[in-house]
């Protein structure tokens, strides 16, 4: 379930983005909108990198000690 509802912001987050800032849009000077461009490009990157880290950094290093810490307790503890 938790997995789904992770997957479903992933996915909806672009979305969510342009309606935002189609919200924002018209309250803004011509420079502020000169801005918005590059702002929204970089965090998008930002954005992408963080999730490539954290699959291929992260989540193995967790796995790989949770791994060793069921070994140490002597049987699967069951945390919801």
């Amino acid at each position: 379930m938790k997995v789904a509802a992770y997957s479903g912001l992933l996915v909806a987050s672009p979305f969510v983005l342009y309606q935002i800032i189609q919200f924002v849009l018209p309250g803004l000077t011509r420079r502020e909108r000169r801005f918005l461009g590059p702002i929204v490009l970089g965090s998008s990157v930002l954005f992408v990198a963080g999730l490539g880290f954290a699959y291929i950094a992260l989540v193995p290093a967790a796995l790989k000690f949770f791994h060793q810490l069921r070994g140490r307790c002597g049987r699967a503890t069951v945390v919801d």
